[in-house]
């Protein structure tokens, strides 16, 4: 038997359960009984409206973007909930998905963790003169927004480079949902720097943030952040390192 894929599950023999969406929106009829629907050739973002979830208890269905670029938007109806508090779900990705199952008054939905990516990177150095000594500063450039949802984030940076006054340097690199000068709530990774010359210098090296659960109950923004502290001297520049063949970055994926 043919392996179902994306590309030829229209002629297997279940093909009468499945929609093959063709750049456009589509909504949910009360008569519908199709448990795959497959959105191709997008030019633009498109959406999926759901049905009531009561009128539809324990209804069944998958939902691929064939397209990628453009997002599919899986819209449920009136007050009804994906997750308990997500109005809507973007799927973002090629070949990303989502299945949904309806729960009287609310949409159970899982994916496959690939299927919504929110990304940001930094590929030029970004540079703090004068900074002040063991203090977070935001890395302007390098930052994501998140709608609702679940997240699994993480991060990476090339090094923070310090230059100072004296030979005991710390640099690390974070992610939080706090802008300004405020230690990161979601993650920090420590950087260890090395100090050589005349003025004191060092950069630590590659700091990466690996996943880490985020809920979102409320739209927010994810900021990358830097910091450098030193035994006593002064901290004169702070950067973050970053090209366009090695950026810092940092990620969202979407998991419920």
């Amino acid at each position: 038997m043919k392996p179902k894929t994306v590309t030829n599950i229209i002629d297997d023999s279940e093909s009468n359960k499945v929609l093959i969406v063709t750049n456009a929106n589509h909504t949910i009829s009360d008569t519908e009984s199709y448990s795959l629907y497959v959105f191709t050739g997008l030019t633009a973002s498109r959406y999926l409206y759901f049905p009531t979830c009561t009128s539809h208890p324990g209804k069944e269905f998958t939902v691929i973007n064939d397209t990628g670029t453009y997002n599919v938007i899986c819209t449920p109806s009136g007050t009804d909930a994906i997750n308990s508090y997500n109005a809507a779900v973007d799927i973002t990705e090629l070949h990303g998905w989502w299945k949904f199952k309806s729960q009287t008054t609310k949409w159970r939905g899982i994916t496959d963790g690939n299927s919504t990516v929110y990304y940001d990177e930094l590929v030029t150095d970004f540079t703090v003169s004068n900074a002040t000594t063991a203090t977070w500063y935001n890395i302007t450039g390098l930052s994501l927004s998140l709608p609702v949802g679940i997240y699994l984030v993480s991060g990476h940076t090339s090094y923070i480079y310090i230059a100072d006054t004296d030979e005991v340097l710390t640099a690390l690199f974070g992610i939080s949902t706090v802008s300004g000068n405020f230690l990161p709530d979601i993650d920090v990774g420590a950087c260890i720097g090395v100090w050589h010359g005349a003025v004191f210098a060092g950069a630590g090296g590659e700091g990466s943030l690996p996943d880490k659960k985020y809920t979102a109950t409320e739209a927010k923004t994810l900021y990358g952040k830097m910091y450098g502290s030193t035994g006593a001297g002064t901290i004169t520049l702070l950067s973050c390192i970053a090209t366009d063949y090695k950026p810092a970055w940092i990620k969202a994926r979407r998991i419920a």
